[in-house]
């Protein structure tokens, strides 16, 4: 996965998903039922807070530069996406 975060006012997601909560309950990952894919995350904080986006299943995503670019394409527009300590990949 490689995480695109964003915050959850600009994140819309449709279809069903299936969550997964544990540890301090701070954030619910999110897979796909079928494939198995995890498509997403999502904080539990009161606030709102964040939402990730496994940028390797929008479409229009392109890798530009290798795993160690900073920066990443969708639809030929420069997106920045942050890696989460700890997500796996």
């Amino acid at each position: 996965m490689l995480w695109a975060r964003y915050p959850r006012s600009e994140v819309a997601t449709q279809g069903y998903t299936e969550d997964y909560c544990w540890g301090d309950k701070t954030i619910s990952f999110c897979h796909c039922p079928v494939c198995g894919c995890t498509t997403h995350w999502y904080s539990l904080k009161r606030d709102g807070g964040d939402v990730g986006v496994n940028a390797r299943l929008v479409d229009g995503f392109e890798e530009i530069g290798g795993i160690s670019a900073s920066r990443y394409s969708f639809r030929g527009d420069a997106v920045p996406v942050q890696l989460l300590e700890g997500a796996n990949g």
